[in-house]
């Protein structure tokens, strides 16, 4: 099964979600090394903005903003410039029913509909571990820097550290019943970055790079993990 088949039956768009809860769920952090509660999540939510020094007026787009569960935070704590896309429509129809007066789009983290400089401030969370190539990612970045403003920030996180990649799959077959790994994954694989892969890219996307180690209170796949915050040269 693919990811987009797997977040395909993720999200039912008749349900509607609760609360914060029922969002982490739906973007798939409820299970295994992947789950979080939402007290973490939310101060891992702030201290991005923290990090980012969002400020209330900026306009703020989430790369793979899948039902919302990142963008509700911000929403609550008075940031009401928002817009997101992501490649499911029915987490779409989840994030424009959690944030009302958002501005939440289906489309490909390949091809952002929107102009050049156009935001200030761009986050993607967990999202990079699912596209299939270096290449696909490394045109994520370029659409990042073309639609983010000369000294606009972005924030990339949880990225598969590939220095950790033997040992990550290895904890992650242990937490399932054998033969579930395969079932679930044999067509979903995840894709790891080395460090030096950012860095060596820096230039040609007209970008600054800093590089820290994720850390989320509870969150099993933090220690293979790691954030990347990219500044838009002007």
């Amino acid at each position: 099964m693919s990811w987009k088949e797997i977040w395909r039956r993720k999200a039912q768009p008749g349900a509607i979600a609760a609360g914060l809860l029922e969002l982490i769920a739906l973007d798939g952090f409820d299970t295994g090394l992947g789950r979080i509660e939402p007290r973490a999540w939310t101060v891992m939510v702030m201290g991005a903005a923290a990090r980012l020094h969002l400020k209330l007026h900026e306009r703020v787009c989430e790369i793979g903003c899948g039902a919302g569960a990142f963008l509700v935070p911000l929403y609550q704590a008075g940031f009401s410039h928002l817009w997101g896309l992501d490649y499911s429509p029915a987490h779409v129809t989840h994030c424009r029913r959690a944030i009302p007066g958002g501005n939440f789009v289906a489309a490909e983290a390949a091809h952002v509909p929107f102009s050049a400089g156009f935001f200030d401030v761009e986050i993607c969370n967990s999202v990079f571990q699912y596209f299939t190539t270096l290449e696909y990612a490394d045109r994520v970045v370029q659409e990042i820097a073309r639609t983010t403003r000369d000294n606009g920030r972005t924030l990339i996180l949880d990225v598969n550290d590939a220095d950790k990649r033997d040992e990550f799959e290895a904890r992650r077959h242990a937490v399932l019943s054998p033969g579930e790994y395969d079932r679930l994954y044999q067509n979903a694989s995840h894709l790891f970055y080395e460090r030096e892969w950012w860095y060596s890219n820096a230039d040609r996307w007209g970008m600054s790079v800093e590089i820290s180690d994720q850390a989320v209170e509870g969150y099993g796949n933090a220690e293979y993990r790691y954030n990347v915050l990219l500044c838009k040269r002007s």
